[in-house]
């Protein structure tokens, strides 16, 4: 099992409205809203939502949605082509760095404290230049979903 944080920068989110992580496999809710795994904001850190979920090795496929939970509104999913996809493997914890709708995101193997001040990630900016990899060169960045030759290279190697 493999700890994956997601951290998505999600700013189009009404009072009352949450971001969520949806996809394959029960801790994502097996693509069901419903179960999805909630994401959390407060002032400080908004518009960047995150949570962390224990996962088994594999190819998780998923999405970021955002609902109400009073169900006064329709369930809005990300407007991107395909699912995301991400490569769990090894055993050193995960930290998945997403804009909403934009899926050049970066994962990182270990902690972001481990990178702290490394430029990766400040969820104060607004552009898409806060997605920065480490300097000591932790993170894949580029699309989330494998290219049409499949390699190596598309999943996080540990």
């Amino acid at each position: 099992m493999v700890q994956v944080t997601f951290r998505v920068r999600c700013q189009n989110t009404q009072p009352g409205e949450k971001v969520y992580v949806v996809g394959s496999g029960t801790k994502l809710g097996a693509w069901s809203p419903d179960s999805a795994l909630m994401l959390s904001t407060g002032p400080q850190e908004f518009p960047t939502w995150s949570a962390a979920v224990t996962v088994p090795e594999g190819t998780l496929e998923y999405k970021f949605i955002v609902k109400r939970d009073d169900k006064k509104a329709p369930v809005r999913w990300e407007g991107v082509e395909g699912n995301r996809q991400l490569c769990v493997e090894g055993d050193s914890p995960l930290e998945v760095f997403a804009t909403w709708g934009d899926t050049n995101e970066k994962v990182v193997a270990g902690s972001v404290e481990d990178v702290e001040g490394e430029g990766l990630y400040d969820p104060g900016e607004e552009s898409d230049d806060s997605l920065q990899p480490p300097k000591g060169g932790y993170a894949y960045g580029g699309s989330s979903r494998p290219s049409a030759g499949g390699s190596s290279l598309d999943c996080l190697q540990l």
